[in-house]
């Protein structure tokens, strides 16, 4: 039994690398934020109260959503008077500003829910245990806490159990509190944007993984009991008396046959046959390329089936879509974080629709990199300012796609400057090479180099890429 549970272990753990590649691949990209209000991007550096910023908390966000499917997370904050001004806010808060906190929860959590013909959330009921004893020796106290979030109000009860949760349950109001954030203050981040009949459920991105990897742990089960049962070779044993006399006779395998003395047959093993284990074999290794397959990843091949770039390119394209859709949920998701987080803070409808998060959604290093190395090399070619700045804005257009009209505006203008900048230092080391081995200073040494001082300066050449900024430096 101990064995069994150790392989149920490691064959569960199969999904794990396979859902972590994923993630890592999402948190590689650039999520574009464009037209953050100040107050909201100021509290993406503390999202949780503890700290933690939104860059170290999206991996922990999207490795849940990942294996999870979906997840809750409480947009919480203190409550403070309706109306109240900024410092009477702080000296309901102790002194220090009030700020919300998210609070990522498990989907347990969430025992009801109302949702309306937007998917929006119209109430939720959300239950959030944990132990008290009043020392190391008292007995456990259960502790149930229970929230009704409503579009303005939170509701709480609590609920407490002794006798280690068993015992007679005792309920207590702990009243109703206004909120300002205009909406259920809970956003579910999900697995994939795509939204079906039901706005909150979502498989995980390793469900059918996981499906898989119990059948091959039931494989590997069958195999290694037949192992057990067959793979030890059979004495052949001819002996007077039958099998009785085997019982006399001490055999290192402790399994033989008996057989008449007058057969035909001799002493020796009988084997059983290899097709079973093969067979075992053959049908692992296909589970085990399935797994692959159905989770949208390159299966390692055997050495000499090594593939070309353009074919592993064309294998990852479905491993992009996967890892794209995960990354636009999860932007989505945090699009109505912050739109809470805005409220709370009081933005303006209208800078809270002018927000952006693009979620990046090409994940094709390789070709990311040939990208880079490509861009580099036009711009070693000798040409025009005009060239340069196009090839230049055409690589801004790649890395951010949704640039706003200003800001695109911007960034052409600095790239104009730095072009003109460039071209300008070159044209003047090409000019001050050009000055070298003047007409003077051939008379005075002409004689001696035969003319051939005018001859080097003529012929004189910039350092490599001394005329065209690299794509860091441009």
């Amino acid at each position: 039994m101990v064995g069994e549970r150790r392989r149920a272990r490691r064959i569960s753990s199969r999904p794990r690398p396979l859902t972590e590649l994923k993630v890592s691949y999402l948190l590689r990209g650039n999520f574009s934020e464009e037209s953050i209000p100040p107050k909201v991007d100021e509290w993406s550096e503390n999202v949780d109260g503890r700290g933690r910023g939104l860059e170290e908390m999206r991996r922990e966000l999207a490795l849940r959503a990942a294996v999870l499917g979906w997840f809750p997370v409480i947009v919480d904050a203190p409550a403070v008077s309706e109306g109240a001004s900024v410092a009477q806010a702080r000296e309901e808060n102790d002194g220090a500003e009030p700020s919300p906190r998210m609070i990522p929860l498990l989907p347990a959590h969430l025992l009801d829910y109302e949702c309306g013909e937007d998917g929006q959330l119209e109430w939720a009921k959300v239950r959030i245990d944990r132990w008290e004893r009043s020392d190391w020796r008292g007995a456990r106290t259960l502790v149930s806490t229970y929230r009704i979030f409503r579009a303005d109000t939170i509701e709480t009860f609590e609920v407490r159990r002794g006798d280690d949760g068993k015992g007679e349950a005792e309920v207590f109001e702990l009243g109703e509190v206004s909120h300002s954030f205009g909406r259920v203050p809970i956003v579910i981040f999900r697995a994939s944007a795509e939204v079906g009949d039901d706005p909150i459920v979502c498989e995980s991105i390793a469900a059918d993984v996981a499906i898989i990897a119990r059948r091959l742990f039931n494989l590997l089960s069958e195999f290694d009991e037949h192992l057990r049962g067959q793979v030890f070779a059979v004495l052949q044993v001819p002996t007077k008396g039958g099998a009785e006399a085997l019982r006399e006779i001490s055999l290192g395998v402790d399994n033989a046959i008996a057989v008449p003395p007058d057969s035909s047959q001799s002493i020796a093993y009988i084997a059983p046959p290899a097709s079973v284990a093969a067979t075992y074999e053959a049908r692992i290794e296909r589970t085990t390329q399935d797994m692959y397959r159905v989770a949208r990843v390159e299966y390692t091949r055997p050495t000499g089936l090594e593939s070309s770039a353009a074919s592993r390119r064309s294998e990852f394209d479905a491993t992009n879509m996967a890892i794209a859709d995960l990354a636009a949920a999860l932007a989505r998701a945090m699009r109505e974080v912050y739109e809470l987080v805005g409220a709370f803070f009081r933005v303006s409808d209208n800078e809270l629709r002018t927000m952006q998060i693009v979620p990046p959604m090409s994940f094709d290093i390789d070709s990311l990199a040939e990208d880079v190395e490509t861009t580099k090399g036009t711009l070693e070619i000798e040409a025009g300012a005009t060239y340069r700045k196009l090839v230049l804005m055409r690589w801004v257009d790649r890395v951010l796609p949704r640039l706003s009209e200003a800001d695109r505006a911007k960034i052409e203008g600095e790239v104009d400057r730095v072009v003109q900048e460039s071209e300008a230092a070159a044209s003047a080391m090409r000019a001050g090479l050009g000055a070298e081995g003047t007409d003077e200073d051939d008379e005075d040494e002409g004689d001696d180099d035969g003319g051939r001082g005018s001859d080097r300066a003529a012929g004189a050449r910039p350092a490599p890429g001394a005329g065209a900024p690299n794509a860091r430096g441009a």
